[in-house]
């Protein structure tokens, strides 16, 4: 009885947050920054956009009908994120940030022929927060994706009390969406301290980035 209160729960509001981040996100007058390390023309570059969770609100709405494939948690908080998402347009996995969930995703990623890259929050889904987690580092390695590190401020805005300090742009303000230079993963960069150099560098694009916009 739980899970169908939870599901029945779920089937209603994911539709409502859907339309929610699709009308904001329409009305704010966003200014892209760096648009051609992310962007070919209209369209997004085949890559690993990387982003802090707390700045997943306007970015979902951005990406939206892109194609692009939502690396999701398997958390419960995952699970209203990844309908949200399919209503958006997104293709969806769910999966780990850990060595061993990166690998799985990798294989359910190939049997799904996905081609037109991915979105992940690189700190999420429970933080600790602006800390990247291994498993977007694995993704790219395994695809052979550059990671492209993506941010947005907004002038007017409500922080929501929660580990991240999640953004919520007021209707009508303006921002901008900030793409960082692409990150190249070698396959034999595979031990402990080159995975170490590799998050601690997409940290601190990600942190300037983010320091730099509005």
């Amino acid at each position: 009885m739980k899970n169908i209160k939870q599901n029945l729960l779920l089937f209603i509001i994911a539709p409502l947050g859907a339309l929610f981040i699709w009308l904001i996100t329409k009305t704010i007058r966003v200014k892209i920054i760096n648009k051609e390390y992310g962007m070919d023309g209209d369209n997004l570059k085949k890559a690993i956009f990387a982003f802090w969770h707390n700045r997943l609100f306007l970015l979902t709405g951005y990406f939206a009908g892109s194609g692009v494939c939502a690396i999701i948690s398997k958390s419960s908080d995952g699970e209203l994120v990844a309908r949200i998402s399919k209503i958006l347009g997104y293709n969806c996995v769910r999966g780990s940030s850990s060595k061993g969930g990166a690998s799985a995703l990798f294989s359910m990623i190939k049997n799904k022929n996905l081609d037109k890259g991915f979105v992940i929050t690189v700190d999420g889904p429970k933080g600790p927060k602006y800390k990247v987690k291994d498993g977007v580092i694995f993704l790219a390695e395994k695809t052979g994706l550059p990671i492209i590190p993506v941010t947005y401020s907004v002038k007017h805005k409500i922080e929501i009390n929660s580990w991240d300090n999640f953004i919520i742009p007021m209707p009508w303000t303006s921002g901008e969406i900030r793409f960082g230079e692409p990150i190249e993963i070698k396959k034999e960069n595979n031990s402990k301290v080159n995975i170490d150099k590799c998050r601690n560098s997409i940290e601190v694009v990600l942190g300037l980035l983010t320091e730099t916009s509005l």
